[in-house]
């Protein structure tokens, strides 16, 4: 969401990007801007939401890297893709 909103809404449509996790870039294009009071009210609610899993994640990440660290792990690949998971 912070890269849709980086975007300046002066001159439409306008063109946004960014990086994904498994290394693919997404391209946004915003043809229009509202303002939608209970829209924006909703989003507010969940951006506490959003932080806390992005937190939780990157802890969980961390904890992970440190265990590789530690002691010899091996991933298999084949089971990461199965399941969607990230390494």
């Amino acid at each position: 969401m912070e890269a849709v909103y980086r975007a300046s809404p002066k001159k439409l449509p306008a063109y946004t990007g960014l990086t994904l996790s498994n290394g693919d870039y997404a391209i946004y294009k915003i043809t229009a801007v509202s303002n939608n009071d209970q829209l924006r009210q909703q989003t507010q609610q969940l951006i506490p939401y959003s932080i806390a899993q992005t937190q939780s994640q990157q802890i969980v990440r961390a904890y992970i890297d440190s265990l590789k660290q530690e002691y010899k792990v091996k991933v298999k690949q084949e089971v990461m893709d199965k399941i969607g998971a990230d390494q």
